[in-house]
């Protein structure tokens, strides 16, 4: 005989792997450009009461610092670089992110730039081809990239200065331009 209790406990289950198969083929498909889908519908979809789960680590507790959301098939590295306050008083939060998705016997990586508005929403962000081209630190409004040789060896930095507004392209390098989305 099942009791009620036990009924509740594999519903909640259910219903958390159904939210992880639901984050996982979101990625799926905007990974594989099926289905346009925004940021803030998968970060929805992450979490169980529609919260964004980047806003918890804006704190300078946490700035530098690698944070992770781990689920069944995707892991996700974040770290908080810090704010910086743009000419028209807006501010704004930048945070690095570098998730892996496992679909079928394939890792599929996304690193990515978030930027949060003062109410820690996801406002915009920019896609990039690896992790090593994320910025590693913000300081005045410039955010630091780590600039590498053909030989993946850090050569120097690269530094991209934010003012009255985000810009529609970051470039990090010749070959290294990332539009806003």
């Amino acid at each position: 005989m099942i009791l009620p209790r036990q009924i509740n406990r594999n519903m909640m289950i259910l219903k958390n792997r159904l939210t992880i198969l639901s984050v996982l083929l979101t990625g799926f498909l905007s990974l594989n450009n099926l289905e346009p889908q925004t940021i803030k519908h998968k970060i929805e979809t992450i979490s169980d009461f529609n919260q964004n789960p980047y806003a918890k680590f804006i704190d300078s507790k946490f700035k530098y610092k690698e944070q992770e959301i781990v689920g069944d098939d995707f892991e996700e590295h974040i770290i908080y670089l810090g704010d910086m306050k743009l000419k028209n008083m807006q501010t704004i939060y930048i945070l690095t992110s570098f998730k892996t998705i496992q679909a079928a016997s394939v890792k599929h990586g996304q690193s990515k730039i978030l930027i949060l508005n003062a109410e820690k929403d996801l406002i915009n962000h920019y896609t990039l081809d690896l992790p090593e081209e994320l910025p590693y630190k913000t300081s005045r409004n410039i955010l630091f990239f780590h600039r590498y040789n053909e030989d993946h060896n850090k050569i120097g930095k690269i530094r991209v200065k934010i003012e009255d507004e985000l810009p529609e392209m970051i470039c990090i390098g010749p070959d290294g331009c990332y539009n806003k989305q």
